[in-house]
């Protein structure tokens, strides 16, 4: 695994750079749109995990909202604008069954947009924050949850625990071969598979 992409990767808030049509738009691209019919029901990992920094609500990671009753929010529908806009992995894929929702999951996965990281893997990457600590990502069904990010996504996917980032896919050969091509060697499908990432992640023209 590659640690450490930045402190505070579970913060909301993309560089100024980004308007909120901007990221609605980068989310829709990459994940597809929020699936018909599916709502968060009784979940409130997002109210719980994420740091928000917005005009209409702060709040510090790992501190539940103000607003959530524990099973939804006491302002909704006049709830503080990113709730209106931010949205899970789970909200967005279809093919993430009902066990993968984050409070039955036990982790919270969703897209980190972060254009111009001076770490390329963290530029754009599906991040899981556990709930509870780092046991939850022993879970098995997180193991299914990596599994269709893999298949279907084509991003880096990593976790942050406590704050600090680490890398999970894909592997730490394959990433140090995506960083350098020349690590490859002579393996060929070791390049092979490092130039696919590039090719995905727009380091190559």
């Amino acid at each position: 695994m590659l640690n450490a992409f930045q402190q505070g990767a579970g913060c909301v808030s993309t560089t100024a750079a980004m308007t909120e049509a901007d990221e609605q738009d980068v989310a829709a691209a990459i994940l597809g749109p929020l699936v018909p019919g599916r709502v968060c029901g009784g979940c409130t990992a997002c109210c719980l995990l994420l740091d928000v920094d917005e005009p209409d609500l702060q709040k510090p990671r790992d501190v539940l909202c103000v607003h959530c009753t524990g099973g939804g929010c006491s302002r909704y529908p006049d709830w503080p604008s990113i709730c209106g806009r931010w949205f899970c992995a789970w909200r967005r894929i279809p093919s993430m069954p009902d066990f993968l929702r984050p409070d039955v999951l036990g982790v919270m996965f969703f897209l980190s947009i972060k254009p111009g990281d001076e770490n390329v893997f963290a530029r754009r990457c599906m991040m899981g924050i556990p709930l509870n600590g780092p046991e939850d990502l022993e879970r098995p069904n997180v193991r299914a949850a990596l599994g269709v990010f893999s298949r279907q996504v084509g991003l880096p996917v990593a976790v942050n625990v406590g704050g600090l980032t680490t890398l999970v896919h894909p592997s730490l050969e394959v990433a140090r071969a995506i960083l350098d091509p020349a690590l490859a060697g002579e393996d060929a499908a070791l390049a092979a598979d490092a130039g696919r990432w590039r090719k995905a992640m727009r380091l190559d023209p």
